[in-house]
């Protein structure tokens, strides 16, 4: 099961939070991370890697997010206005 993960500086303030699991969900799986600026995104971001058993989401660009495969080569998320489309299909895809 995916955990996030509080990273802190040298301080001892929270600077970023990791979403990690292994691979697959298995003992031996290699370890995956995805660094996110705050703790909400990184939780609906556990959830979506829960859902798609202990696997990179579907769609998801490490370090980038979802994107579009059509817009991948310019690297353009979905959606214009506010919300894109990918808030909406995590959304829907935790019951929220």
């Amino acid at each position: 099961m995916a955990s996030v993960v509080p990273r802190k500086n040298s301080r001892g303030d929270i600077t970023s939070f990791q979403v990690k699991w292994r691979e697959g969900g298995s003992r031996t799986g290699d370890w995956q991370i995805e660094r996110f600026d705050d703790e909400d995104s990184a939780g609906v971001f556990k959830k979506a890697v829960d859902e798609a058993g202990q696997h990179w989401p579907p769609g998801w660009v490490k370090g980038k997010g979802f994107i579009d495969e059509a817009s991948a080569d310019k690297l353009r998320y979905r959606g214009d206005g506010p919300v894109p489309v990918a808030c909406h299909v995590l959304i829907d895809q935790c019951g929220a």
